[in-house]
């Protein structure tokens, strides 16, 4: 992909099987102590799942 792209070797790269799973992982990614976010609610199929398991992995940082 960096070739194909031409993408620097400096510059990160994620892949997802869909957009409520990278909300997901960039959320993961992203959690800190204290952090916020916000975030539209995925019109997709997994609309009710994806906040709950958002906000558990949110909390487990708090």
């Amino acid at each position: 992909m960096r070739s194909a792209f031409d993408i620097p070797d400096c510059a990160a790269v994620a892949l997802g099987n869909g957009s409520d799973e990278l909300i997901q992982f960039i959320t993961m990614l992203t959690a800190k102590p204290g952090a916020a976010m916000l975030a539209a609610e995925p019109g997709s199929s997994c609309t009710a799942t994806t906040p709950r398991c958002t906000a558990w992995i949110m909390s487990a940082f708090h």
